[in-house]
Order: C-alpha cells, then structure tokens, then sequence
C-alpha cells in the first residue's frame, strides 16, 4: 500500500523501490508495478539499456506467474523490436 500510495502522491523513485522490494518476494503486484515505473523512465540512477533489462527481468517473472499481461508486454517487446538479442540474454540472467 506505501508504494501505490507513493505513485499516486507522485513520489515515483520511492514508489519504484517499495514494488522492487515486493518484487523480490515473488510477488507478481510488485513485479508488475516495478516494471511499468521501469519502463516508463523511473529508473533510480540506472542507465536507459539497464532500466529497460530490469523492466523485462520484472514483466518475464510476472508471466512465469501467469499473469496475462505481463506476457502481453513481454511479447510487445519482441514485436515491437524493443528487445535485442544481447539485451534478450542479460535479461534471462542465464
């Protein structure tokens, strides 16, 4: 509830690090919320390629889940050509 709070008084870094922290408990609300900040420039210092790598890592997690529109965005990025192959691998962590 703190980050969505956050996101709606505008307190984008904060919001972006509580739904990182959701994320990292497997939670797919959190995977979501963190990935669409990410994705939309809230990048907490990172670079715009690292920022986008994390957005996917998070949308890529959510879908593993389940969950219909993270596998809506996952497949946008490819269509879309947002997804290199080098940028592919980072992603998937293997």
């Amino acid at each position: 509830r703190a980050a969505y709070k956050q996101y709606v008084a505008g307190e984008y870094e904060s919001s972006v690090r509580n739904y990182l922290a959701a994320a990292e408990t497997g939670s797919a609300v959190g995977q979501i919320n963190a990935a669409f900040l990410l994705e939309r420039g809230h990048c907490l210092g990172m670079s715009r390629g690292e920022c986008m790598r994390a957005s996917v890592r998070l949308w890529r997690a959510a879908a593993r889940q389940g969950n219909e529109e993270a596998c809506l965005r996952v497949g946008d990025f490819y269509y879309y050509g947002r997804l290199r192959e080098e940028d592919d691998d980072a992603a998937d962590g293997d």
